[in-house]
């Protein structure tokens, strides 16, 4: 599927195949079907997090296990900003986000570009909006493809055993 999406000429379809290649990478099939893109996007930030959540520093809200729905975990933040904490995570936002909150973000996440291309069609967005979408996909790719090959190794094992799990 990605290598389809790097061929595609179309921005959108390159969108599409490359945000289905995250989902396949990064689902467990124990995830089930509600909030599977939750859990996809913990375990992207716990490989991508700039810093270090869940890897060289505690989990934040975003990385932390244990199995939160997007609504619930977004309520949980509320408390950070109304006590003028930092609650926003790049690397969790770039992929999912609940819809109230999407408006209030430069970029939309991936999960719900690809949500309105397969379901509308096409993505109305900018050549910038496009390029980021791509820089979010190979991103999370890139260390997916990583760590799925250095799982037998004690650094690989360490990142997988500190993944969220699945619920």
């Amino acid at each position: 599927m990605y290598d389809t999406g790097l061929r595609a000429v179309e921005p959108t379809l390159r969108v599409l195949c490359s945000a289905i290649a995250v989902e396949v990478l990064f689902s467990d099939p124990d995830d089930g079907d509600r909030g599977r893109t939750t859990l996809i996007a913990r375990r992207v930030v716990c490989l991508t997090c700039q810093g270090g959540c869940g890897r060289s520093a505690d989990h934040c809200p975003y990385s932390k296990p244990g199995a939160r729905s997007l609504r619930a975990l977004f309520n949980d933040l509320a408390a950070l900003a109304d006590n003028v904490q930092e609650w926003r995570c790049s690397a969790f936002l770039d992929l999912v986000a609940p819809e109230d909150v999407i408006h209030a973000l430069e970029f939309p996440p991936l999960f719900a570009a690809r949500n309105q291309i397969a379901h509308e069609g096409a993505l109305n967005a900018d050549k910038r909006t496009m390029s980021h979408l791509l820089w979010v996909t190979d991103r999370a790719l890139n260390v997916g493809w990583v760590g799925s090959r250095t799982t037998r190794t004690r650094v690989g094992q360490t990142l997988i055993a500190n993944l969220p799990p699945a619920q």
